[in-house]
């Protein structure tokens, strides 16, 4: 077991754009869910992520001065814990507390306005060969090297198949000749809260595809994919992952995600593998089904771009 640190009174260094907003208006709430190095805090303004130094900057989280080594669970902090949210502060049970007025807030840079067709032909292909190399057997990265109607993979692809194929489908007609022509987009009701996990692969596919659409300026589409989320998010998914799936739809992912997509998207192939590592190391699998929803996006604004 770690050991608990010696001071429990931290500062925090990073907010992302979600957590900045929900602290705003926030007084209380209690812990949602414990990790390691992570735990979740769900009030009556939203939900957000706390964890140590080496938390990558996400929308949702919070980074902290806490050293690598705390283990939260270890120390003491339970799911149920009280929260409250005064003056800069927030104070977990009896345990801990963090200060966060001088925290710099993270959002996302944009994509430059100065990438290509060629520029994103050349990342995607770039990105392709990497895949062949490293694409794991679970979740939704075998359909980037197996197709999305090919039988034989896992229980998962193969029940999502048809599912993702739709959803690639849709998106590129979307793309291609506006989303009148594309028809209701009844992929979402399928894959939404689809999987195992805190944030289900079918959910992480929808995030990525959304992320993707709003940088390369595609509003409209996310916005519809959006609406038809939210109605089967209260159904059939989690509050962590609705949360999630919330800042997607402005256009938000964690740091890896965003680095991801602006090397392929401009071109700058000698970066794509290690982004790659970088994004697909999130998760079990969900790194990979992100991946997957903002491929389908990519390809479908390059073949657009094609014509």
């Amino acid at each position: 077991m770690n050991s608990i640190p010696d001071r429990f009174h931290f500062s925090s260094r990073l907010a992302g754009g979600v957590v900045s907003t929900v602290l705003e208006d926030a007084q209380q709430g209690r812990v949602a869910a414990v990790f390691r190095s992570t735990f979740y805090v769900d009030t009556p303004a939203g939900l957000f992520c706390v964890g140590n130094e080496a938390l990558t900057p996400s929308p949702l989280n919070l980074v902290t001065a806490a050293p690598v080594r705390t283990d939260w669970r270890a120390s003491g902090v339970r799911r149920g814990t009280a929260v409250r949210v005064s003056a800069g502060d927030i104070k977990i049970g009896g345990c801990f507390s963090f200060c966060y007025s001088n925290a710099a807030r993270w959002t996302p840079a944009p994509l430059p306005r100065s990438w290509t067709t060629m520029d994103l032909e050349r990342g995607l292909q770039a990105f392709r060969r990497q895949v062949r190399i490293c694409v794991p057997e679970d979740g939704f990265g075998r359909f980037l090297v197996s197709g999305t109607v090919t039988c034989g993979g896992s229980t998962l692809t193969d029940a999502a198949r048809y599912s993702v194929s739709g959803a690639r489908a849709w998106i590129a007609a979307a793309i291609a000749g506006g989303k009148k022509s594309a028809g209701d987009c009844v992929w979402v009701r399928s894959l939404s809260g689809f999987g195992p996990g805190l944030t289900p692969s079918g959910d992480d596919f929808i995030g990525g595809a959304m992320i993707a659409l709003r940088a390369l300026g595609e509003h409209e589409i996310c916005d519809r994919i959006w609406s038809e989320t939210q109605r089967q998010s209260d159904i059939r998914s989690n509050p962590i992952s609705y949360a999630h799936l919330r800042a997607a739809s402005d256009g938000e992912g964690c740091a890896a995600i965003h680095d991801f997509l602006n090397h392929v998207v401009t071109g700058q192939t000698s970066r794509v593998a290690d982004s790659l590592a970088d994004v697909t190391g999130i998760g079990h699998s969900s790194g990979w089904d992100v991946v997957v929803g903002m491929e389908a996006v990519l390809d479908g604004r390059l073949r657009a771009d094609r014509r």
